[in-house]
C-alpha cells in the first residue's frame, strides 16, 4: 500500500480490509475451523476424475516391491471405484491384490519400506517410486517405468481417496 500513500480512500479501504481479514482468520481459530476441510466438503460441480478415468479403467504396467525384489504388475482400479488393485501380469491369472480405498490412508512419492535394496540385486529408482500406506501402516511400494507416470499415477489416486473421502457421488460416473 506504499505506492498509494498520498490517496486516503485506498488507504482506509486498504485498511479495513485487513481488519476484516484479521477479525474472519481470528474468529476461525477460536471456533476452530478448519478452512481446507471446509473446502474440501464444498460441493464439487465439476468430475474431480475426469482426467484420470480412462487410465484407471485400462491400468498400467508397474513393478511391485516386497522386500527389495520388483515384479511386474497392472495397477487398475475397478469400474465400482472402490479399491486399487495389483494383477500379475501373466495372462491367465486370477490372483492379484486388493487394497479397499476404505483402508488406504494416503499416496506418497519416493521410495518405501518395499523399496529397501538387499544385498545383491536391483535398486529401485527414487525419481519413478511411490507408495500407497493404508491405515494400519501396510505399504504397497511400487515403481513406475518413468518419473512423468509416476507423477500421473500418484496425482490421480490422491484424486480418487479425496473424492472417495470428500465426494463419493463423482466415484462413479453418470453416463
Amino acid at each position: 500500500m506504499h505506492m498509494y500513500e498520498d490517496n486516503d480512500k485506498i488507504q482506509q479501504v486498504a485498511g479495513r480490509a485487513l481488519v476484516t481479514m484479521t477479525a474472519n482468520q481470528s474468529l476461525a481459530a477460536r471456533l476452530e475451523i478448519d478452512e481446507a476441510a471446509l473446502m474440501a466438503g464444498a460441493e464439487m460441480t465439476e468430475d474431480p476424475l475426469k482426467d484420470f478415468r480412462s487410465m484407471f479403467s485400462s491400468g498400467t504396467v508397474v513393478e511391485e516391491w516386497q522386500n527389495g525384489k520388483p515384479a511386474s504388475r497392472v495397477v487398475f482400479v475397478p469400474e465400482n471405484m472402490q479399491s486399487i488393485v495389483l494383477k500379475d501380469t501373466k495372462k491367465n491369472t486370477k490372483k492379484g491384490r486388493m487394497m479397499p480405498l476404505k483402508s488406504v490412508a494416503h499416496i506418497e512419492m519416493g521410495l518405501g519400506k518395499g523399496h529397501k535394496k538387499r544385498m545383491m540385486g536391483k535398486k529401485a529408482r527414487e525419481d519413478c517410486a511411490f507408495n500407497i500406506i493404508g491405515q494400519h501402516q501396510e505399504v504397497i511400494s511400487l515403481t513406475c517405468s518413468q518419473p512423468a507416470d509416476t507423477e500421473r499415477w500418484v496425482k490421480a489416486l490422491q484424486a480418487l481417496l479425496d473424492t472417495y473421502l470428500n465426494h463419493r457421488k463423482w466415484l462413479v460416473k453418470n453416463s
